[in-house]
């Protein structure tokens, strides 16, 4: 009988610890499909995140971009305003650029510093003047990028005072 009792023992014993090796297995496999979903939401929240911060760093650009060139053509239009019009007067204040009977042409760089047409400019400032023999003036202003896109246009009427 004592026999027979430790015998039971033993085998209950050996029965607990594989039911326990199996219970580890099992709990093993569960945190490391844990682990593998947790990594799987990290890298997709983590390429949301990088295409926010992208997409951000591109607004950004274009808002200073535009920001420019609209600050560029208030400055000419003003200078416009103050000359009535005439190209040749507003020519003098821009060291560099091409200047035809109705249209001036300014171009500017990357950091929107004038340059002149001969070397690669990334911006081109486009006045042009209809009506030069009338009283008032029509007067059309587009900066334009490297690749022809419009960025910024303003339309201005200018009247011509006599002295």
């Amino acid at each position: 009988m004592g026999r027979n009792f430790l015998e039971k023992r033993e085998e209950k014993a050996k029965t607990n610890r594989d039911t326990s090796r199996e219970y580890d297995r099992s709990r093993s496999s569960v945190v490391l499909m844990e682990i593998i979903i947790s990594l799987f939401l990290f890298m997709i929240v983590g390429s949301v995140c990088i295409q926010l911060f992208v997409q951000s760093y591109r607004m950004n650009k274009e808002s200073v971009i535009l920001e420019r060139s609209s600050m560029l053509i208030s400055s000419a239009a003003d200078q416009l305003i103050l000359n009535q019009g005439d190209l040749e007067k507003v020519s003098q204040y821009y060291k560099d650029y091409v200047l035809g009977h109705d249209i001036l042409c300014i171009y500017f760089d990357g950091n929107f510093n004038i340059c002149n047409f001969s070397s690669s400019y990334a911006y081109e400032l486009e006045i042009t003047v209809d009506n030069m023999d009338s009283k008032l003036r029509d007067i059309n202003m587009i900066m334009y990028d490297h690749e022809n896109n419009n960025i910024y246009e303003m339309k201005l009427e200018v009247a011509v005072y006599d002295n």
